[in-house]
């Protein structure tokens, strides 16, 4: 992988950690709320004010969201172990995500990423320089 190519994986990582400490955030915050619906609804359920299928949906909702922040947890804890092995540090590391520098500028867009495809991987590079009517494939 060439240097280019390196710092613009970490930058993809860089964000996509970014966008799931958020998501994270506001899933732990849904459930915060969700807590105390639960609650207000067990109070109204036992007052005779309340139906418990209300407190049925919230907690089946609440499950959810704690299947989903764990779903977001192991992404996380996978995308973190991938940023220290580009970072050449052992893959437990343990980083903060503030302390890693912002993403200089914009991500390249498709057609310059396509370019750099083109021109970085052998692979793609065998593959233009064919002569027409050969297929690619096992020989």
């Amino acid at each position: 992988m060439t240097r280019e190519m390196l710092n613009l994986r970490a930058r993809q990582l860089y964000l996509e950690l970014h966008d799931i400490e958020q998501a994270l955030a506001i899933v732990s915050e849904n459930q915060s709320l969700l807590d105390t619906f639960i609650r207000i609804s067990e109070a109204r359920y036992r007052t005779g004010s309340g139906i418990q299928q209300d407190i049925l949906k919230a907690r089946l909702e609440h499950a959810r969201l704690t299947e989903r922040l764990i779903r977001l947890e192991a992404r996380q804890a996978g995308l973190r172990s991938t940023m220290n092995i580009l970072r050449g540090n052992p893959a437990d590391s343990r980083f903060d995500l503030a302390g890693l520098p912002e993403p200089a500028g914009p991500l390249p867009g498709a057609d310059e990423l396509l370019e750099m495809a083109r021109t970085g991987n052998p692979t793609l590079l065998r593959g233009l320089r064919m002569p027409s009517g050969t297929e690619a494939g096992p020989t």
